[in-house]
């Protein structure tokens, strides 16, 4: 079951998160030389945890603030990450994977529009859209992807209870 929301933010907030996360030249992203498994030959990823059981980044009272309280069935925040997957010439669909093995809820924030999507375990594409949020179980299968139409493709992985 999952449930896609385009214009999930208001634009000025919406903008707001953009610029954080996109636009800070002061943000580290961390090289991932794998994107769904250890040694997945499929592609290489960054990332910026912003937030795994406590806070781990600046970034994190602005999503909080401005992303997370609008999560109407948030109980417990697991994990917030900032993905960054790099454009390539063709598009790259990843391997298979869960986040966690336990059931929980997961949003997936779209911070930019382009070619690359989400594909969920009956085979169903989210397309990237900006300020779209797709609400699924993300401890089931699913594959992500790069871009090939932008200079990359960026994200926000949320885990929650």
């Amino acid at each position: 079951m999952y449930k896609v929301v385009d214009n999930f933010l208001p634009a000025e907030t919406f903008n707001f998160i953009q610029n954080l996360t996109m636009e800070d030249q002061k943000i580290p992203y961390y090289y991932n030389n794998s994107v769904a498994v250890t040694n997945d030959k499929q592609g290489i990823y960054f990332s910026h945890m912003v937030f795994e059981l406590t806070s781990r980044s600046e970034l994190f009272e602005g999503i909080r603030e401005n992303l997370i309280e609008k999560i109407s069935d948030l109980f417990t925040l697991r994990r917030i990450k900032i993905n960054l997957y790099p454009s390539t010439e063709n598009l790259i669909i990843h391997n298979s994977h869960s986040d966690y093995k336990i059931p929980h809820k997961g949003l997936l924030f779209s911070l930019n529009t382009c070619d690359g999507y989400t594909m969920l375990e009956d085979g169903k594409k989210i397309d990237s859209i900006a300020n779209r949020a797709l609400f699924f179980d993300p401890s089931k299968p699913h594959s992500s992807t790069n871009c090939t139409n932008e200079k990359a493709r960026f994200n926000i992985n949320i885990n929650y209870t």
